[in-house]
């Protein structure tokens, strides 16, 4: 399928797509929710990674690309922002991006016994994203599902105790992704934070970026 729809997608939707074969949500537009979560993952990245390369040596049209978007893909994602943070994180500064690999979303890092109280007995948690050398986390807040009393003294908490654990833990928000200023400004303490030094954006660079963070996130208010 992802071969297929290669014939008539760019690297980027197809990437967005192959993150939610390999994710645990899946978008249900016609409902009041945009996509239900939990689910069981259809495949791996892997496995489409696999199959692409086969159907490229056989000459298969749209499987070059499907390789190549699939550059952009991770498995493990929980929602579509994240989807979104996965591929935005991925793609190269030449095409708008923050050119930041070596993530993984959804990862298990084990709570030590001290901390679990913090977490109501939880013996793990999953970072939205984790660059484990870095030991550097960022958790993406959504306005729908981050607001309730509940879900902030939660995240928090698990905050608290990545923190404790010695992982620094960046937090992007829906309004940050949103605005360009906001958004440059993460992408730079991330890559520093990550021991990374780089030139600043080109003005083409700058303007593949603005208009990467509108297609991905959607326009600033």
């Amino acid at each position: 399928m992802l071969v297929q729809l290669a014939m008539d997608m760019d690297e980027v939707d197809l990437a967005q797509i192959a993150c939610e074969l390999c994710g645990t949500y899946g978008l249900t537009p016609w409902a009041e929710d945009s996509f239900q979560s939990d689910l069981t993952a259809l495949t791996s990245r892997a496995e489409l990674v696999g199959y692409a390369k086969s159907a490229r040596a056989v000459g298969v049209r749209g499987a070059g690309k499907a390789v190549r978007a699939l550059d952009l893909a991770t498995g493990g994602s929980a929602s579509p922002r994240e989807t979104d943070l996965a591929v935005f994180f991925l793609l190269s500064r030449r095409l708008g991006g923050a050119g930041l690999g070596g993530f993984a979303v959804n990862a298990s890092l084990e709570v030590s016994q001290r901390h679990r109280e913090a977490l109501e007995g939880q013996s793990e948690v999953k970072p939205d994203f984790l660059w484990a050398d870095a030991k550097l986390v960022v958790e993406y807040d959504s306005n729908a599902h981050h607001l309730t009393p509940k879900k902030k003294e939660s995240d928090e908490a698990r905050r608290r105790v990545l923190e404790a654990m010695g992982y620094t833990v960046m937090v992007a928000t829906n309004d940050l992704v949103k605005d360009g200023t906001k958004l440059d400004a993460f992408v730079d303490d991330l890559t520093c934070r990550l021991g990374l030094r780089r030139r600043p954006l080109t003005k083409w660079q700058q303007d593949s970026r603005d208009k990467l963070r509108e297609r991905l996130f959607g326009a600033q208010n």
